[in-house]
């Protein structure tokens, strides 16, 4: 008798343990995120590659653990993923934009030539300030650089 109760028990007990297992493993540490996507321009000529990344601004509130990110294709464009999710959490961001092609285009292990001025390229010296939001403007995500 005591045996089949404690084989209930110790099955009910399995079952929670599996339970609150899948429940933590599957939980999305970023939480709601909305899409965001833009273009990236300097000097009045869009960007033909490098990255970006949306550095969450605790100044402003954003406590994201994640910064959110995006390749620049040749257009361009960005389309930016926190962590694997398509877009970024609500909320304030400093933007950083990096790119670069070799200064000898016949050497491509020559000495980098950098496409962004530098103030764009940190977190800490970048004038680039975004806020996402529910529903953008039409050219909110545009990034310009002069």
């Amino acid at each position: 008798m005591y045996s089949r109760f404690w084989n209930r028990l110790s099955g009910s007990v399995l079952a929670c343990c599996l339970i609150a297992l899948v429940t933590a493993c599957s939980s999305d540490p970023v939480g709601h995120t909305v899409p965001v996507r833009g273009t990236v321009t300097v000097a009045g000529k869009q960007l033909k590659s490098g990255s970006i990344a949306f550095w969450p601004d605790a100044d402003k509130g954003n406590s994201s653990k994640f910064e959110a990110g995006s390749p620049i294709d040749e257009n361009g464009n960005y389309e930016l993923f926190t962590h694997g999710k398509v877009g970024a959490p609500l909320g304030a961001y400093k933007v950083t934009v990096s790119a670069q092609e070799p200064s000898d285009p016949k050497n491509p292990y020559s000495r980098p030539k950098f496409l962004v001025p530098d103030a764009y390229r940190t977190k800490e010296s970048t004038p680039l300030r975004i806020e996402v939001v529910n529903n953008p403007t039409p050219q909110a995500y545009e990034i310009i650089m002069k």
